[in-house]
C-alpha cells in the first residue's frame, strides 16, 4: 500500500504512525487538535507509569538507594504529593499524620471549589453561544485534575489502616505468654491504634474513601454510563461496523467533547479501559498498603497485580494507536 502522505501543517503528526487503522488516519490526522490529542494520550500514559512509581518507597517497605529516590522526587508532582516533599515536620514540630491525612484530603477539595468559581466568573463574562465550548473545557480540565490527584490521596488515605505491632521479645511473634506488644500506625509511629487520634484518622480516612477511591470512579462511571450511545455508537443500531467509522462519529459529537479525557484514547467498544486503568492504580498504591505489610508477599501481590492487568491489555487491545498500545504495555 502506498505511504499517506503527510497533511500541511501536521507536522506534529508525520511523528504518529501512519499504518495504524483507518480511524487514526482519517480522524482528523494533520490537525492540531488531533496531534494535540495524540500527544495527551501518550503523556498520560508516560504519567500513569510514573504515579505508580512514585509511590513505591511510600507503599513497600523497601529502603531504595538514595538516587532512584531523588529521581523518583522529580515526579511526584504527578501525584499531587507535594506535603509528602515539604519537610512539614521542621516547620512545625507538632505536625504529624493526622495533619497531612487532613491537608491531603481537603486541599484538592478546596482547589476544586476555586475551579468552580473560576468557571462561574468566567461563564458569566462569556457569550452565549460559546459557553458550550467553555463548560466543555473546564470539566475536561476537572477530569484530568482527578486523573492526577486519585493516585496520591488514596494511597495517603489507606496507609491510615496500615499498622505495625511492635514486640518486647523480638524472637517472639505473638502477642501474651509474657511478651509484650504494642501496635502502631505505620504511616505514624507516635499514634497507638486504638488512642483518640487513631480513632479520629480512622473516621476521617473512612468519610474520605468514598469522596476519592469510591467518588472518583464512580463518577467516571456515571459520566461514561449516560454517554455511551455516543461513546460506542454501535449501540445506535446503526449499520456502523468499522472502527474507522465508530472513531469518526464519535469525534464529530460535541455533545461528548466534555468527557473526551476518559475515552478518545480507546477504542469505541473498549469505553471501559479506563476504569480499569484506575483501578489498576488504586490496587498498585493505596490498596497494595494493606496486603501483607513490609513483606516479601507484599511485592509478589503487586507483581501479581500487575502481570494480571496485562491481560485486558493484551487481549482486548484498547487502545486506537499501535504506538499508544506498545507504549502502555511496555
Amino acid at each position: 500500500a502506498a505511504e499517506q502522505p503527510v497533511p500541511a501543517g501536521g507536522t506534529v503528526a508525520a511523528i504518529a504512525p501512519l499504518g495504524g487503522t483507518p480511524a487514526q488516519r482519517e480522524d482528523g490526522g494533520g490537525s492540531h487538535e488531533s496531534s494535540f490529542t495524540r500527544l495527551r494520550n501518550r503523556s498520560k500514559i508516560i504519567a500513569t507509569a510514573f504515579q505508580i512509581i512514585t509511590m513505591l518507597p511510600f507503599v513497600l517497605d523497601i529502603q531504595f538507594p538514595d538516587v532512584f529516590r531523588a529521581f523518583l522526587s522529580l515526579f511526584a508532582w504527578l501525584n499531587f504529593s507535594w506535603i509528602q516533599l515539604l519537610p512539614m515536620e521542621c516547620l512545625d514540630s507538632d505536625w504529624g499524620f493526622e495533619h497531612t491525612l487532613v491537608v491531603s484530603t481537603l486541599a484538592p477539595l478546596a482547589v476544586a471549589l476555586l475551579g468552580a468559581a473560576l468557571w462561574g466568573v468566567h461563564r458569566c463574562t462569556t457569550a452565549l453561544a460559546d459557553r458550550a465550548r467553555l463548560d466543555a473545557a473546564y470539566t475536561e480540565l476537572g477530569l484530568i485534575f482527578t486523573f492526577l490527584i486519585f493516585p496520591g490521596v488514596s494511597t495517603v488515605i489507606f496507609s491510615t489502616y496500615a499498622q505495625d505491632t511492635i514486640f518486647e521479645t523480638d524472637d517472639l511473634d505473638s502477642c501474651g505468654d509474657g511478651n509484650r506488644c504494642e501496635t502502631y500506625m505505620r504511616a505514624d509511629y507516635s499514634i497507638e491504634v486504638g488512642s483518640d487520634t487513631w480513632r479520629l484518622c480512622i473516621a476521617w480516612a473512612s468519610t474520605m474513601v468514598i469522596v476519592y477511591p469510591v467518588g472518583i470512579p464512580a463518577l467516571y462511571l456515571v459520566l461514561l454510563w449516560r454517554s455511551l450511545p455516543r461513546i460506542n455508537p454501535r449501540r445506535l443500531g446503526d449499520e456502523v461496523t468499522t472502527e474507522h467509522e465508530l472513531a469518526r462519529m464519535r469525534a464529530r459529537d460535541t455533545s461528548i467533547r466534555s468527557i473526551r479525557f476518559l475515552f478518545d484514547a480507546y477504542r469505541p467498544g473498549c469505553w471501559w479501559f479506563e476504569l480499569s486503568e484506575l483501578f489498576r492504580r488504586l490496587l498498585l498504591t493505596g490498596l497494595l498498603l494493606l496486603f501483607f505489610e513490609g513483606g516479601l508477599l507484599q511485592i509478589l501481590v503487586g507483581l501479581l497485580v500487575a502481570t494480571l492487568f496485562l491481560l485486558p491489555l493484551s487481549y482486548a487491545v484498547p487502545y486506537l494507536h499501535h504506538v499508544e498500545q506498545n507504549l502502555a504495555a511496555s
